[in-house]
């Protein structure tokens, strides 16, 4: 009987050990890339292994780890909010354990080009862009379903022997989680986006694509703050009473080696409230709306910088800027003999010539920019580029947005030419021009292509065109 037992339990011993050397235990891990936002690790994501149903979360690399796998083929893919609001889930790669081996996996958030595709459709022109981001309520966080988003634009198209001006708008909805896309908009033009929300607004807010064929941009929407109204912010914009909003912005100015700028003037994008800096660099701006805003602030020396923040309904926002860039300091000019008679009195007289677009001062009063090279956009045959130094405003070389052939004009000030950067200076001569020039100081602005029509006083022949700007 003994012996019997001894043998049963070898022959059970012989039938386990071979199953388990059977079942592969290997694992699976790997890295999470977002190409939309961050350009980097994403981190704290989900991370699902879809046939053993087992969900682990990427950490401050990205990375993530499933242990104990059995061989087989699997499916790893992760949750992200910003894909997932917008409808599109994220990818799902295929991986194969064998022979318990250790199998690795790789997962990135669509292209900006593929994100296009999916949301918009095949892009009908090389030139066009979409904004997505989400609208949500400053106070709560929470997302604003139904919102409408919009944002307008101009172009000029030759058309026999003509140039047409055209105005376009790309408007849409958030969706039930707050998400919004605009597509079909120019990518080479700064575009201004406005959010309402029932009779509540917020914006604008500026969207440059630079190489991007698609740009974020969440805002926020108090919808407790009276002066947040859509009618409210419209008598802002255009009469000298001043609703009080419950916001509160603080901040410092400071150039890019740290130190503060002193008396600067400092202003709410389109809103009359405005203040300036004290000797310690710091600014307080009162009676602000809730909401995303924009805060511009100018010095001498320097190009116009701006940071975007949401200040909260009845509480304070921090909007710390900085000046990245000096304005480029010109030569000395003499000027010897009599100086030709270019003023703006001319103006009106070329005007009613039409041959070049003009903005005039009742324009930039109806509607106010924050910049000077926002004014000169307006008038459609000006596209807007990031270069490698900074942004610079270039002609369409046709007036068509389907040509890509560009090129910088000459730019004039109360008819005195201004000279290009030096190269060396680091600055575009926009930067150059906005660093001259505030748009309150402006009377009037003249655009001239670079298909002929150039006063003979503004030409030199350089093959582009021609702006000319007037200060009062």
């Amino acid at each position: 009987m003994r012996r019997f037992l001894t043998l049963l339990c070898c022959a059970a011993a012989t039938l386990v050990v071979p199953q388990s050397r059977a079942v592969g235990q290997g694992a699976i891990s790997g890295v999470i890339y977002d190409s939309l936002k961050l350009r980097g690790p994403l981190r704290d994501v989900s991370v699902m292994l879809t046939e053993l149903n087992r969900v682990t979360t990427a950490d401050a690399r990205g990375r993530f780890k499933f242990d104990s796998v059995p061989d087989g083929q699997y499916h790893v893919t992760f949750f992200y909010s910003a894909l997932d609001s917008l409808g599109i889930g994220g990818p799902i790669a295929t991986i194969t354990v064998s022979n318990g081996r250790p199998a690795e996996a790789y997962l990135t958030t669509p292209s900006p080009a593929e994100l296009y595709r999916r949301l918009c459709g095949p892009p009908k022109d090389p030139s066009v862009a979409a904004v997505l981001g989400h609208v949500r309520d400053v106070d709560t966080g929470q997302p604003i379903a139904d919102a409408n988003v919009e944002t307008f634009w101009a172009e000029f198209e030759y058309v026999s022997r003509n140039f047409r001006r055209r105005t376009f708008k790309a408007i849409t909805r958030s969706g039930p989680q707050g998400a919004f896309i605009l597509c079909g908009v120019p990518a080479d033009v700064p575009l201004d986006i406005t959010v309402r929300s029932g009779v509540f607004e917020a914006g604008p807010v500026t969207v440059t694509h630079g190489r991007d064929v698609v740009a974020r941009r969440d805002i926020a929407v108090s919808r407790r703050d009276s002066a947040a109204r859509a009618d409210t912010m419209r008598l802002v914009r255009d009469s000298t009473h001043i609703p009080i909003g419950s916001g509160v912005v603080r901040g410092t100015l400071r150039d890019r080696n740290g130190k503060t700028v002193a008396d600067a003037p400092v202003r709410i994008v389109a809103d009359a409230r405005e203040t300036r800096s004290g000797p310690d660099g710091k600014f307080v701006l009162t009676g602000v709306p809730a909401g995303t805003r924009t805060v511009e602030a100018r010095a001498i020396g320097y190009g116009p910088a701006t940071n975007e923040v949401d200040v909260p309904t009845g509480g304070t926002a921090n909007a710390d800027i900085l000046f990245d860039r000096r304005a480029q300091e010109l030569k000395a000019i003499t000027v010897v003999g009599q100086r030709p008679r270019r003023d703006i009195e001319g103006f009106a007289v070329r005007q009613r010539e039409g041959l070049g677009k003009y903005v005039t001062d009742d324009d930039l009063k109806r509607r106010p920019v924050s910049r000077v090279g926002d004014a000169i956009l307006r008038s459609g045959n000006v596209t807007y580029d990031l270069t490698s130094v900074g942004p610079e405003l270039k002609m369409r070389a046709t007036g068509s947005m389907t040509n890509d052939s560009r090129c910088i004009p000459n730019f004039f000030l109360d008819g005195m030419l201004i000279p290009a950067p030096e190269q060396g200076m680091r600055q575009t001569m926009l930067q150059a021009i906005e660093a001259m020039v505030n748009p309150e100081d402006v009377r009037g602005i003249e655009i001239y292509g670079g298909l002929g029509g150039i006063p003979p006083e503004f030409n030199r022949n350089n093959g582009c065109g021609t702006i000319v700007i007037w200060t009062r």
